[in-house]
């Protein structure tokens, strides 16, 4: 096993705009070469995918109470069970999901909240053999569209 993890973090008030001086882009990327033997076959570690790609435009203003984070996630495919032979190993297919988050203070005690996820109406995708190759077969997908959540804090 081995790989590298870069993450950037910046606040855009170095811009000298007041408009971007209350966002920050954050970005990270993970690669992840792992590998064992089966039998006479070299497969990836289960659950790590060799990428991982997130990307986020963040907004937080303290004084009217507002923040919210806009984020981009990727993943690559990854081993979930291993078959006997590469045909039969079972992947999750390659995802990538948006998502949306937004908090507004009312007061100091009373919050509301709104939480988008997979904005992108990304599937999830199964297969019998390495999604990347030719001879990889569909086994089931799930589709579970955009959800969310909105509520609402209040702290005595």
């Amino acid at each position: 096993i081995y790989g590298i993890e870069l993450a950037a973090n910046q606040r855009l008030n170095f811009l000298g705009s007041s408009f971007l001086e209350n966002f920050t882009i954050y970005a990270n990327y993970t690669y992840t070469k792992s590998e064992f033997k089966v039998d006479d076959r070299e497969v990836p570690l289960g659950f790590s995918p060799e990428n991982i790609l997130n990307i986020a435009l963040m907004y937080d203003n303290s004084d009217i109470g507002l923040s919210f984070v806009i984020s981009n996630n990727f993943r690559d495919d990854i081993l979930i069970a291993i078959g006997s032979d590469k045909y039969s190993d079972v992947y999750y297919k390659n995802e990538y999901h948006l998502d949306l988050s937004i908090n507004q203070r009312i007061t100091d005690q009373f919050k509301i909240f709104l939480q988008l996820n997979n904005l992108t109406d990304q599937f999830e995708n199964e297969s019998f053999g390495d999604p990347a190759e030719s001879f990889s077969k569909w086994t089931q997908w799930a589709k579970f569209g955009p959800y969310g959540s909105l509520g609402v804090s209040f702290k005595l």
